[in-house]
């Protein structure tokens, strides 16, 4: 937020290159941007779930296996991933998603040919829009 109001130094040059990344490269912010980093919308889901995502609400053919496109904001303090809390480790899922093949079910999906340095630019940058949780002072409660 700090960054997108003008200070330059709210990044640093790894976070920087993350941004880059995320937006360029890395094709993240196709569906992820905005000040939540998410469209909003539902897509296909990237990975194979037998889960029939909003197709459970709407009971059309077409939405089978659609989920929304979650916030990235404070996006490594609320792990684990997915809609079924099945990926426990972010690096795990930029990997992941490094590594993805062509696929039919979804024209978006395809490799990225990140590298090992540039993956963790975009850890960088997950973590700078991460912010630490606000301190909490439990009530004293009456006995």
């Amino acid at each position: 937020d700090e960054f997108v109001e003008g200070k330059k130094r709210a990044l640093n040059n790894e976070e920087l290159r993350g941004l880059h990344l995320f937006r360029t490269k890395a094709r993240c912010m196709n569906c992820h941007h905005g000040p939540l980093f998410s469209d909003n919308l539902f897509h296909k889901g990237v990975f194979s779930s037998s889960d029939a995502g909003l197709y459970k609400v709407t009971q059309k053919e077409t939405d089978i296996g659609k989920f929304k496109t979650p916030s990235l904001r404070d996006v490594m303090k609320t792990g684990p991933w997915f809609h079924n809390g099945s990926a426990s480790h972010m690096l795990d899922i930029l990997f992941a998603y490094n590594k993805l093949s062509p696929s039919p079910r979804s024209s978006s999906t395809q490799m990225l040919y990140l590298t090992n340095k540039e993956i963790g630019a975009v850890m960088a940058f997950l973590n700078a829009i991460s912010t630490p949780p606000l301190e909490f002072t439990s009530p004293i409660l009456p006995e």
